[in-house]
């Protein structure tokens, strides 16, 4: 594929280095610190293969293109379908490769002194040479047959021989970013800009007099050629310094890494972009590139974002949910399904504009916490993906433009208010508060917080919800605080601060519409009354706890029966009930209403109770029937001995 340019995109994901085989057939390269990506020189994707810990180097030989992969102090040499042959352990890894032959390895580590060494191991892993280098970890590169290894340590350039002799040394400039050596001894270096040494150590070009800053060099195997990511470009250099070529690959790109096979024909390169966080690309250029750009793979990983505008709202009000699909995409589709606090789902579709953003508006019905999946199904293009947000509703509303301070005085609050206070205090990071007085249907909860910059003082932060339940009037909360160093886990604390609040209670304008619902289930003579009790907010009906219920049961006579049950938190009752007639009963679910509640009844619920046996409406003493078998087993008892001992007597008499 002579004279065209591949971009891969690694899909929302950063790459950070890149190899080549010396043959140009394959390609490795580390993505997103712990991953190992393979792809073919014509930008098919192989496979892909995790590691637990950071990967510091990777390269690939040639022939049966083994990979060199070191990790968390480790060496594993895989094989060309990414499966493990062997893994070795090192102390501290910082730099590693394989020969282009496929023979020897070289790895720079520490040894047992934790002194900087390199060392050079066969295709099995077992050491052959060793030598110990500068303080400096080192960056490493290997000729084809491993006659040339280049070392790279902080400023100093040194070459190697197989058997880590050294046969020279030098110093550049800037510290060493990367560099690589040719079959020939050539050594290209970058240190801010790029050098190239020949085989005695001789400076040909660069250094001082070279003026275009570089981050990322390689050799061919000839060490005619040398690449080398000059800028935002990617740059092929002759043995004289003089640019061959130079291609602009992408837009808002940073180049990261580069290589050229052994041959020269086929240049890699990684990059990032600095638009779009974490979006990775590797461009695999022909020599010469041309103008042709083959973008690979045809379909794109797509990212979906969601989220809502609050993460609070209040029952009956309306919440915005919106979001966007990266790459941008016009008119996608995007299914957003709504989950209640009850389980219960529904969707809605909505379609992005043309910036790839999207949105929707929903109107609350139920008290707890939403959840809220956004789905994209996927394209010609894009594969598919999701996204979820959370908010949760509650039955108060927050105050709008209420003085953020703790006020002065008495605080008014309305029935179904939240108010939020700052009370400015200097503390410590870590806190604990106890409330040691609050009304009924009142609720308290507090948080400090430490304001870094600027002039505002630290403070407490103290959320007071009026339930629209609450009976008006004046109350008290007093709550007392205390400060530590570190996390409170055991032991004493002691409280040095004590916060009150005076707050007064104001009855609604209308009362609060409520309303009843009441069901009766079982079999034979017991029956369960099952119902919830509703206050209206805001048109939607939310639960209603702490309030007395009245069961007015009706038997088939007419006769009426009265019990008082208090509802739940969530707001249900329940009451079991043993009829003691057969026939058609009734049960219906009374609230009286107070003095912010109005009044409500649920419709009669009838239910059909079987006749009972005569016997089973006696009532039976069971105490008495007890001491009764009790006292039975112990005269039996006595009996049972008195028999035993007669029969001694006759015995001894026989004997």
């Amino acid at each position: 594929m002579n004279g065209t340019i591949i971009e891969y995109d690694v899909e929302v994901e950063e790459v950070d280095q890149v190899a080549i085989s010396p043959d140009g057939q394959y390609i490795v390269s580390v993505v997103e610190k712990r991953s190992v990506y393979a792809l073919t020189s014509s930008g098919n994707f192989l496979w892909s293969k995790s590691f637990t810990s950071w990967v510091d180097a990777v390269s690939i030989s040639g022939g049966d293109h083994v990979i060199l992969v070191a990790s968390g102090g480790a060496l594993f040499l895989l094989g060309s379908d990414g499966s493990q042959i062997w893994k070795k352990s090192f102390n501290d890894v910082s730099d590693a490769a394989i020969s282009g032959n496929g023979a020897y390895i070289v790895v720079g580590a520490k040894d047992s002194s934790f002194n900087n060494v390199v060392q050079v191991l066969d295709r099995d892993g077992n050491t052959l040479y060793q030598s110990t280098v500068a303080s400096g970890e080192v960056l490493l590169s290997v000729s084809s047959d491993a006659s040339y290894i280049a070392v790279g340590s902080i400023r100093d350039v040194t070459l190697l021989n197989r058997q880590c002799q050294q046969l020279w040394s030098k110093k550049v400039d800037f510290s060493i970013g990367s560099i690589a050596v040719s079959s020939s001894g050539n050594v290209a270096v970058d240190a801010s800009s790029v050098s190239l040494f020949d085989s005695s150590g001789v400076l040909l070009w660069g250094g001082e007099s070279w003026t275009r800053p570089s981050h990322g060099v390689s050799i061919s195997g000839d060490g005619k050629c040398v690449a080398a990511s000059i800028g935002d470009d990617v740059s092929l250099l002759d043995s004289l310094g003089g640019i061959i070529w130079s291609q602009k690959v992408g837009e808002n790109l940073m180049l990261e890494d580069i290589a050229i096979s052994s041959d020269g024909m086929v240049v890699v390169a990684a990059a990032r972009s600095f638009v779009v966080p974490g979006q990775g690309m590797i461009y695999i250029l022909d020599n010469p590139p041309g103008t042709d750009v083959i973008k690979k793979p045809s379909i794109l990983r797509s990212r979906l974002d969601c989220y809502s505008d609050s993460s609070f709202s209040q029952i009956g009000k309306t919440v915005k949910v919106s979001g966007s699909i990266t790459p941008p995409t016009t008119s996608a589709a995007i299914n957003l399904e709504y989950t209640r606090p009850s389980g219960e789902s529904m969707t809605r579709t909505v379609s992005t504009n043309t910036y790839g953003s999207y949105s929707d508006s929903l109107t609350t019905d139920q008290i707890g916490t939403w959840r809220v999946n956004a789905t994209f199904t996927g394209s010609d293009s894009l594969k598919p993906s999701n996204a979820s947000t959370l908010f949760y509703v509650e039955v108060v509303g927050e105050r709008e433009n209420a003085p953020p301070y703790q006020p002065d005085g008495t605080v008014a609050m309305e029935l179904g208010e939240k108010r939020f206070f700052k009370t400015p205090k200097s503390g410590m990071p870590f806190y604990k508060y106890n409330v040691l007085e609050v009304p009924p249907s009142v609720e308290y909860s507090g948080s400090y917080t430490q304001v870094f910059g600027g002039t505002d003082p630290d403070y407490i932060g103290s959320t007071i919800k009026v339930m629209p339940w609450a009976t008006p009037g004046t109350y008290k909360i007093r709550t007392e605080w205390g400060w530590g160093g570190s996390p409170i886990v055991t032991g004493a604390f002691t409280y040095t601060y004590h916060l009150d609040f005076n707050i007064e209670v104001k009855p609604p304008h209308t009362k609060y519409a409520t309303d009843i619902i009441i069901s009766a289930v079982g079999k034979g003579d017991t029956f369960n009354a099952t119902g919830a009790t509703y206050i209206k907010i805001n048109g939607q009906d939310a639960p209603l706890p702490g309030q007395t219920i009245t069961l007015t049961y009706t038997r088939p006579n007419g006769q009426e029966t009265k019990k008082t049950i208090t509802t739940n938190k969530d707001g249900t009752f329940n009451d079991r009930l043993r009829t003691d007639a057969g026939g058609d009963w009734k049960v219906k679910a009374t609230f009286e209403g107070t003095t912010v509640l109005e009044s409500s009844s649920s419709v009669d619920v009838a239910f059909k109770a079987e006749a009972t046996s005569p016997l089973s409406q006696i009532p039976v003493p069971w105490e008495s029937v007890l001491i009764g078998l009790a006292l039975c087993f112990i005269i039996l008892a006595r009996a049972r001995s008195s028999h035993i001992h007669q029969g001694t007597d006759e015995s001894r008499r026989w004997s």
